[in-house]
């Protein structure tokens, strides 16, 4: 059979198992829920790239009986790559016979025409002009209430030409004076601003001057759109997307549409790793809690073990004395040593089997006291009255041992249970008179906060082994009391906070 050993709890070891259990937790739930956002993710990024690709179907199922792509149409594609990019962040590039026409990068598109005519889809002539789109857009609006005022970036920067260059046969444009729409404000009014740009006469060769007065009828319409995106392309983040024909399944040639797809983690990481770190950090935090439990029972097992180990060896003391005098009186009789003193070994006998059998049942009580589930009674309990009785009871002792004991303290009356309190106080007092010296002072102070108890210790006793203390600090403990108690050179002292 193995036998389990109760060591002193550490805290340690309860924090580390509880820290890694916890880490797995939030681990396993991190992982949940990041495939399943991921997956979201990719579904929308599929639905997205779908998309993509059916408009520019589209587009050149326009001109597929031509059996030629036009520069307009290609204005076209830019300007649906532009326009998906400014809700997707997806890199798009559209291949046609092998070359390239189109992608996603940042330009300007224009749409241009008459009242009751189609219009055009033109470019921006040259990538030089966007410096003078360079505005951020913010647009506004109210969250519940109208004190939650939220302003959130646009990615596409609209604008009307009240003058403009174009080259309807290239799809081209060059922006002279435009309106540029930054957005709105709190009372719901846009944001505008105009800017003008001095074209040289030599990059004009070939356009046509349109100047538009917006208050006049019959005007032309100039409006378009600044988006892309900016910075490097790498072709290695391309996924390519090969397709013969539109939807309709009406074939117009070689086409692949190459996007650029971006992870989940790619997308939101500046935002996942601020998340990552808090959630680590916080499983610290939080294995605390579990770890204080643990660690709370594990200290009280360790306290039990303890208070019963000690209580165990001072049943064995007190047991071990009364056992070796009945003993060694028992071998005289038996020896016949001391034939005229057999009176008094018996007497003594007697007398050892008596203070064997009151710690028997002492040991009996302090078992009920420890199992105690009755109910607790409360009644007027006047100390005073309670500390005179119990002295009363231990008058032959404190005689015998020419004791003097002292009582001070006011008139304090308790709502307790009076059998409790009375056993308590009982076996501290009596406590006290047994383990004191021979005619010294046994002081005993009580008011409204502490009953205190105070002895002179004999020569070669700790104050008071044994059971009596035991059963006195459960029966406390059952009133809610708190009994401590220390050696102070040779003074013993018991105090029970009320």
């Amino acid at each position: 059979m193995s036998r389990r050993t109760i060591r002193k709890p550490s805290f340690v070891i309860p924090y580390a198992v509880s820290l890694v259990m916890t880490l797995a937790i939030i681990l396993i739930v991190g992982i949940l829920v990041y495939t399943i956002y991921s997956q979201q993710f990719e579904n929308e990024n599929d639905d997205i790239k779908l998309t993509v690709e059916h408009h520019v179907d589209d587009v050149l199922m326009e001109n597929l009986y031509e059996n030629e792509i036009t520069k307009e149409i290609i204005a076209r594609i830019k300007a649906t790559l532009i326009e998906n990019y400014s809700t997707s962040l997806q890199r798009v590039k559209v291949m046609y016979d092998g070359e390239e026409i189109a992608d996603s990068r940042r330009s300007g598109i224009l749409y241009f025409g008459y009242p009751d005519e189609e219009s055009k889809t033109l470019e921006l002539a040259d990538a030089k002009y966007l410096k003078f789109f360079d505005q951020e857009v913010e647009r506004g609006c109210f969250f519940e209430t109208p004190d939650d005022w939220i302003l959130y970036s646009e990615p596409l920067l609209s604008f009307n030409c009240m003058e403009v260059y174009v080259n309807t046969d290239e799809a081209k444009f060059i922006p002279v004076k435009c309106r540029l729409d930054l957005g709105n404000s709190i009372d719901g009014s846009l944001v505008q601003t105009t800017m003008r740009i001095d074209v040289p006469e030599e990059e004009t060769e070939g356009y046509t001057l349109v100047k538009i007065n917006p208050f006049a009828m019959n005007q032309p319409y100039a409006t378009g759109i600044i988006g892309g995106f900016i910075g490097e392309d790498n072709e290695e983040d391309y996924i390519r997307s090969f397709g013969g024909g539109t939807r309709s399944g009406v074939l117009f040639g070689r086409k692949s549409t190459p996007i650029a797809s971006k992870s989940f983690y790619d997308m939101y990481g500046d935002k996942i790793r601020p998340i990552q770190y808090i959630a680590f950090f916080a499983a610290f935090i939080i294995a605390i809690v579990p770890a204080v439990i643990r660690y709370s029972i594990n200290r009280r097992n360790y306290e039990i073990f303890e208070y019963r180990r000690k209580m165990t060896d001072a049943m064995a003391h007190d047991l071990k004395t009364p056992l070796a005098a009945i003993s060694a009186y028992a071998e005289n009789l038996q020896s016949h040593i001391g034939t005229d003193k057999q009176d008094h070994y018996a007497e003594k006998i007697i007398e050892k089997v008596d203070n064997m059998n009151k710690m028997v049942n002492d040991i009996l009580m302090f078992s009920r006291s420890e199992n105690s589930s009755g109910v607790i009674t409360s009644e007027d309990v006047d100390v005073g009255d309670l500390i005179k009785g119990i002295i009363v009871e231990n008058d032959q002792i404190i005689k015998d041992k020419n004791l003097k004991v002292d009582v001070e303290g006011k008139e304090v009356t308790l709502k307790t249970d009076k059998t409790l309190i009375r056993q308590a106080l009982g076996n501290l007092i009596n406590n006290a008179v047994l383990y004191s010296k021979d005619k010294s002072t046994v002081t005993i102070y009580y008011d409204k906060d502490q009953i205190k108890i105070v002895n002179d210790v004999a020569d070669n006793v700790s104050g008071g082994t044994g059971l009596g203390i035991a059963i006195a600090d459960n029966d406390l403990a059952m009133l809610k009391y708190k009994l401590s108690t220390e050696s102070d050179g040779d003074k013993y002292v018991s105090v029970i906070r009320l």
